[in-house]
């Protein structure tokens, strides 16, 4: 037999089938909650955020970077120089401070300080709130060169206008391809001359390398340069020759000398000022072609 809707099952239980082609029920749309935004509002508020923002940082980069604020009033120098002053690094770098702490070009200082006859290397740093910080190296030049510049003990040319370099270096005359040999000659014969009490103030070579040297006695009042004339060969040899001479007899009568020739096999010539001696005296044979 057949049960109905709503007839006990066999264990007393009641079960309820649903009608089909019911419709089923809608959840009703739920309210936005309190204080919530629709999203066109969010955007909004987000580019109004962003348009403010800009703005301000417009605003705030046009003061740090007027002339007016955040000026630089003193510039520290860090250097160790024997032959560009202080004053010289400050008056070539302050012109080229324009603009205020975080506007101004600290490759534009580096560059005008750099420009120094002297200077080797410069760097520049910013020192808070109103400094800058400059740290300056010099070179360490062995000589004047003939043609404009400085020679380094390493033989490196340094060039720049006549007459820059400081007078108190000894004079290098000598063809660039020579340098090297003779900026090691100059730096040896110099310490040697200096033990006897003389001083190398010139060394000159030719573009046939003869070589040939400017010294003068330590003291004041001991008269003029005095040339030596060593040729091409057997330098080390003429020069320790010269030295002997010198303690075994020049020494007593150098402010009379003009020049000494040390091109012989065996001995030199010497040359007295006017006034100061015979006009030569020859130790040896005639000079050798070199």
């Amino acid at each position: 037999m057949r049960r109905g809707r709503g007839m006990p099952n066999r264990r007393g239980a009641v079960r309820v089938e649903p009608r089909f082609g019911a419709p089923l029920p809608v959840a009703a749309e739920a309210d936005m909650p309190p204080g919530k935004m629709q999203p066109p509002a969010r955007v909004a508020l987000a580019a109004a955020t962003v348009l403010l923002m800009t703005a301000l940082g417009v605003a705030a980069v046009d003061y740090l970077l007027r002339d007016g604020a955040f000026r630089i009033v003193d510039l520290r120098l860090e250097m160790e120089a024997r032959h560009t002053t202080r004053a010289e690094v400050l008056k070539a770098a302050w012109p080229a401070v324009a603009g205020n702490y975080f506007a101004v070009d600290l490759n534009a200082v580096a560059a005008a300080v750099a420009a120094l006859p002297m200077v080797r290397a410069v760097e520049v740093r910013r020192r808070w709130p109103d400094s800058l910080h400059l740290r300056v190296a010099e070179h360490r030049p062995l000589a004047r060169w003939g043609g404009g510049g400085i020679v380094n003990a390493d033989g490196t040319l340094v060039k720049f206008a006549a007459g820059a370099a400081p007078a108190a270096l000894p004079l290098l005359s000598a063809p660039q391809h020579a340098l090297t040999e003779a900026a090691q000659r100059l730096r040896r014969w110099r310490r040697r001359l200096q033990g006897h009490g003389l001083r190398l103030e010139q060394l000159t070579v030719t573009p046939r390398l003869s070589w040939s040297a400017a010294v003068r006695a330590g003291g004041e009042g001991e008269g003029g340069a005095v040339q030596l004339l060593f040729g091409r060969g057997q330098l080390e040899r003429r020069l320790a020759r010269f030295v002997d001479g010198y303690e075994n007899g020049l020494r007593a009568v150098f402010h009379h000398v003009r020049r000494v020739d040390l091109r012989y096999p065996d001995g030199f010539a010497v040359q007295w000022t006017a006034g100061g001696g015979p006009e030569s005296e020859l130790r040896g044979a005639a000079p050798a072609n070199n």
